[in-house]
């Protein structure tokens, strides 16, 4: 640590590494390790923890309750809501050569558009017929749609959007763009 410098997330091992990035009460995180010289035998995989020393300070609240989203394997971290408090110490399993990323962001009810991948900005509109959602990218963009879908079962409406068949907890339509830049799926 450089002085003058504030830690606010820490790993518990040494050769563990994570960075992390804050935006709009949401916090992601890269969490990986590297083989050390005092390694008597080449791990695969170690358990951790990774340790949030100032959950303030990376732009998370009191009084809200977060969900952990396992980026990497595309689900839930795990069944629980977090508190403030219990984010401070969150056990992880890494694999060696594998970067371990998670999202912590506050709870949501499902069904809910859990993250997207493809476009810069995107806005939500749920309806009690599905969801649209606006995008604000170049026509022909790939997207991808990562959908808490609650048991639901919701179909595209868009032309080029297609459901895909991926392992994990959500639920992924798949394509480009349209021209108008809206997607709208239907249950």
């Amino acid at each position: 640590m450089v002085a003058g410098w504030l830690s606010v997330i820490d790993m518990t091992k040494a050769g563990s590494l994570v960075n992390a990035f804050s935006r709009d009460g949401r916090l992601l995180v890269v969490m990986a390790f590297l083989k050390t010289a005092e390694s008597q035998q080449a791990e695969k995989q170690r358990d951790e923890y990774l340790k949030i020393i100032s959950p303030e300070t990376l732009g998370l609240k009191q009084n809200v309750k977060y969900r952990i989203v396992d980026l990497t394997n595309n689900r839930y971290l795990d069944k629980k809501t977090y508190t403030l408090n219990e984010l401070k110490e969150i056990p992880a399993k890494l694999i060696f050569g594998t970067p371990l990323i998670i999202m912590i962001a506050p709870e949501q009810a499902a069904p809910r558009l859990v993250y997207f991948r493809g476009v810069d900005d995107l806005t939500t509109d749920k309806t009690a017929d599905g969801m649209t959602f606006r995008t604000k990218t170049v026509p022909g963009s790939p997207l991808s749609l990562y959908i808490d879908d609650a048991g639901i079962k919701y179909r595209s409406l868009t032309e080029g959007i297609t459901k895909k068949s991926v392992e994990g907890d959500f639920t992924v339509f798949s394509g480009f763009v349209p021209d108008n830049g809206v997607v709208v799926l239907t249950k």
